[in-house]
């Protein structure tokens, strides 16, 4: 069952440490709200040839729920809320929606991944 103030209002809870983010996450979770955690971002200063962005995903997920009234309640804590991510205008730009039968649109997916793309951002 799910609190009926939850769906007229989205939350953002800011605990101090990261392991009081995820606890909370799980108790609101069992409360029938879908509650995210927005991760701090794992920084690799070494150069490697292939990166894991598994953090960089999660956040872009949770964000990605906000923007489509699919979460309740998001819970960063201090260092994840902290950090720097993609303006909200740009991350609604570089979303392809796409379904299986449905035609997806050359021009408007090379638009969007191009703007997206790392080497995009370092040519700017």
């Amino acid at each position: 069952m799910r609190c009926a103030a939850s769906r007229a209002s989205r939350h953002f809870v800011l605990p101090p440490m990261k392991k009081e983010a995820q606890t909370l996450c799980n108790d609101l979770s069992c409360m029938g709200l879908r509650a995210y955690v927005y991760p701090v971002r794992d920084f690799n200063f070494l150069d490697f040839q292939s990166r894991s962005h598994e953090y960089e995903h999660a956040r872009l997920k949770v964000l990605l729920k906000l923007l489509n009234h699919e979460g309740d309640v998001a819970i960063a804590c201090v260092a994840a809320a902290a950090q720097l991510t993609v303006p909200r205008n740009v991350l609604e730009q570089s979303v392809i929606e796409f379904e299986e039968g449905r035609e997806l649109s050359l021009e408007k997916a090379t638009k969007a991944l191009y703007s997206a793309s790392a080497t995009n951002a370092l040519m700017r």
